[in-house]
């Protein structure tokens, strides 16, 4: 696997979204029998009671591609509504 080591001085980071309203995400969702509950199935385990904005992965790939963040590699940026922090399901 190559990484920021072998890329250097080339910035490489990494994006880790969790589930993100998109066309595949509401494919998924249409699928089922009760579209709310399988949204709900995958929104449980996040901290943050929602479906995540394209915007929000958007915005910090942006800025990491700019000029702002020429000193940031080798780094995974989680953008999951906290599923990851929370490794859990909420009650």
């Amino acid at each position: 696997m190559v990484n920021a080591v072998d890329l250097s001085p080339v910035r490489c980071n990494c994006f880790c979204p969790g589930v993100i309203d998109t066309p595949l995400a509401r494919g998924h969702f249409a699928a089922g029998e009760d579209r709310g509950a399988r949204e709900r199935e995958l929104t449980a385990p996040q901290l943050v009671d929602r479906l995540g904005c394209p915007e929000e992965v958007a915005r910090p790939a942006c800025f990491l591609a700019s000029d702002s963040a020429a000193f940031i590699t080798g780094a995974a940026y989680v953008i999951d509504g906290g599923a990851l922090a929370w490794r859990g399901v909420k009650g």
